[in-house]
């Protein structure tokens, strides 16, 4: 039996925004010879986790023909509403939600590998924690785990503040797994331009 068939949990990647500071789709901008949320979605598929959401809001049309034909895509029509509400609508549309867990994923953090998804899992079993919040050299966020005791508090988010106010309520229950360089990603055309003449 592998890691995997051991893990009852999923992974949302939040990718519906429309990237107004950069000035075109994110999601579609090229790293390494492949589409920035498809490098993504690769590296959470070498996790220990099995089923992968992708939320996509923004220029849907463009970004569905580039993502591989097995790709569970959930449509967040109310996508200028922010973070919040594409967490809201994932947890809304997972057809059985009997996840013990879900992380929350962006689709524009460069430097995520599939161990900083397992990190978080190792660390929400180790400390016995409903949340767990990557930690980075330069503040915290995603990816971030939550415990299925939570699936209610994210089903109500609805703003651009994604799912900081339900780890600020429940600071108690939360921990931290490393991910030094989390806080790189790419929101404008200088993030863009470093990344096309830097190899990461």
């Amino acid at each position: 039996m592998s890691t995997k068939d051991l893990n009852n949990y999923a992974v949302i990647v939040l990718a519906a925004g429309s990237s107004s500071r950069l000035g075109q789709p994110k999601q579609l901008i090229q790293i390494n010879e492949v589409t920035l949320l498809n490098h993504t979605i690769q590296k959470v598929k070498r996790s220990c986790v099995n089923d992968i959401y992708i939320v996509l809001g923004a220029s849907v049309q463009q970004i569905t023909p580039t993502l591989e034909s097995d790709s569970s895509i959930i449509m967040n029509k109310d996508w200028e509403l922010g973070m919040g509400k594409s967490i809201a609508t994932a947890i809304d549309n997972i057809d059985t939600l009997n996840y013990d867990g879900v992380i929350i994923v962006l689709s524009d953090q460069v430097h995520l590998e599939a161990i900083n998804i397992d990190n978080l899992i190792e660390v929400h079993k180790s400390e016995s924690k409903g949340i767990v919040v990557s930690k980075y050299k330069n503040g915290q966020g995603p990816p971030s785990f939550f415990s299925k005791k939570y699936f209610g508090d994210l089903l109500q988010l609805n703003d651009d503040n994604g799912a900081k106010p339900i780890v600020k309520t429940n600071y108690a229950d939360v921990c931290f797994a490393r991910f030094d360089n989390g806080h790189i990603d790419i929101d404008t055309p200088d993030d863009l331009e470093q990344f096309q003449v830097f190899d990461i």
